[in-house]
């Protein structure tokens, strides 16, 4: 990260609002793991690693950069990934390689004074937030842990976050996804994972692999499935999570692999596998071709394979620096993201069944306040676009994705966020409140303190994310219900829950929620 970010504790105020939620299991538990050591050596299939205590929560263990699959280099390149086996000992003191990804310098508009993605609090977004804390290689396919075995449950819920950035951009060692907090505070084990993005992830090549990226998260799903009970997790509470490409890409899982899901539930934040557009076969091979013409690799169509020799041999460095610029915003149609195959990634989406699993599935209310904000290119757009944006991207896929959901009986929920916190606000242009991904510092407690504190406010409503969240983990079928008496979602009820939303209330309070009707949100879809 170009700035530093001051990672903050849950604030003392909050641990009566904490206590007071019902904790949430589906079945009685033994509690704690006996004598472990915060940072243990734990034994995998990967080999035996070894940690280090969290920075803030030193209760924590923290197991960083552990592979899951063989670096994808040499004749790897493009390869379905391949299983990381070994007995020799890994260092989980640091973050692994970010796999590759190129980013736009702010460098000219920062020397004209100009900062279109600062945040109130300090905090950039886009180009500077998406960078990955953390050197790039294409030796990137790792994942981290955070987990408190000596607390609480012993077979703790276990949650895999996946990240966003259209599938071009983001690492899973940004400094918004450090899981310590949930991981310390809600007896949870939280695991995030890298995969191979853009041409690296999803090249397009006619005679090879399609999706690379999803099959690199398959494998980690499968790496979490078998090792997580020596974390102190439990393998049959696995959920997904994700947020804009993060959540579709979960989202494409639940369909791809509906009648073996490993996990037991998803959320899906600001994303579906309905809402982004995907690739067809012909559009995704014109990108390669487009990519190995820049790089002198083009052969034609009728000599594919040399074609794809040649691009084996380029430096990776070289290749990113090719490809196309890729808009911050996220818009359908991105230039590198899934193709539609039939086998992972299918173009019918609303005729297929997901797998039957409980999803809490959900958006901002103001998605497309990041895109203004971030490309003053877009400023003279009308703002019927970004009313479009929000709409048919975001909102009415989750409805869309809610209603499938529960019209296969399924439990759902469906939620749309209003925070607007001072310290993540973006101040330049009319007000965009809560943008596509301004919910994530709260969610991780993660949030920049340094020119705007966390008010009393935003510190509730990041316990209160954080709790539900981890509820829902525990217990995907009744975790809501128990937590603070969420509505199972009714497309045609007053069961939307609305996230910090509402007034203050006589004795000063303010709610953390309140029900609406989806409808409401749903009228133009």
């Amino acid at each position: 990260m170009l700035i530093c970010i001051v990672e903050i504790a849950v604030a003392l105020l909050l641990l009566p609002i904490i206590s007071a939620r019902s904790p949430v299991s589906n079945r009685s538990l033994p509690r704690k793991v006996a004598n472990w050591v915060v940072g243990q050596t734990v034994n995998t299939t990967s080999g035996p690693v070894t940690g280090h205590p969290a920075s803030n929560t030193t209760e924590v263990s923290e197991y960083l950069g552990i592979p899951y699959a063989k670096p994808p280099v040499s004749d790897l390149r493009w390869q379905r990934p391949v299983a990381y086996t070994g007995t020799a000992p890994i260092n989980g003191t640091a973050f692994g390689f970010a796999c590759m990804q190129a980013h736009p310098s702010l460098e000219a508009e920062h020397a004209l004074g100009v900062y279109y993605n600062l945040t109130r609090g300090g905090y950039y977004v886009g180009p500077d937030i998406l960078l990955p804390n953390a050197p790039q290689n294409e030796d990137c396919l790792t994942l981290n842990i955070w987990t408190q075995p000596q607390n609480g449950e012993a077979s703790k819920a276990v949650l895999i976050w996946i990240h966003g950035g259209s599938y071009a951009a983001g690492s899973s060692s940004e400094i918004w996804f450090n899981g310590q907090s949930m991981a310390g505070e809600q007896d949870v084990v939280l695991v995030s994972i890298n995969y191979r993005l853009n041409i690296f992830g999803f090249p397009g090549n006619p005679t090879s692999e399609l999706n690379l990226g999803i099959l690199d998260q398959r494998m980690a799903i499968e790496w979490v499935r078998d090792n997580i009970a020596n974390f102190g997790g439990d393998p049959n509470r696995i959920v997904m999570f994700g947020q804009s490409a993060g959540a579709a890409a979960a989202d494409l899982h639940s369909y791809a692999y509906a009648h073996d899901p490993i996990a037991s539930g998803y959320i899906l934040q600001s994303g579906t596998a309905w809402g982004f557009g995907l690739q067809t076969q012909p559009a995704a091979a014109d990108l390669w071709y487009d990519a190995a013409r820049a790089v002198g690799c083009d052969r034609g169509p009728d000599d594919p394979d040399e074609t794809f020799s040649c691009m084996l041999r380029v430096p990776s460095g070289k290749l990113i620096t090719r490809l196309p610029p890729v808009p911050y915003g996220y818009t359908p149609g991105l230039p590198y993201g899934p193709v539609v195959d039939g086998k992972l990634v299918f173009a019918n989406y609303q005729e297929r069944t997901p797998a039957a699993r409980a999803v809490l599935v959900g958006n901002t209310n103001d998605e497309s306040g990041m895109s203004k904000q971030l490309t003053p290119w877009w400023s003279g757009l009308p703002s019927w676009y970004w009313q479009v944006q929000n709409i048919y991207v975001y909102t009415c896929p989750a409805g869309q994705r809610a209603a499938v959901n529960v019209a296969k009986g399924n439990p759902t929920w469906r939620y749309r966020w209003f925070g607007a916190f001072p310290n993540v606000l973006l101040p330049w242009t009319p007000y965009n409140g809560s943008w596509h991904g301004s919910e994530l510092p709260l969610l991780f407690n993660t949030a920049p303190e340094y020119y705007y504190p966390n008010t009393a406010r935003e510190n509730q409503m990041g316990a209160y994310i954080r709790g539900a969240w981890a509820a829902f983990a525990k217990d995907p079928i009744r975790g809501l219900n128990s937590y603070d008496s969420w509505s199972n979602y009714r497309p045609d009820g007053t069961t939307l829950v609305r996230l910090a939303y509402g007034k203050p209330q006589r004795n000063g309070t303010w709610p953390e929620f309140t029900i609406g009707p989806g409808q409401a949100y749903d009228q133009d879809c």
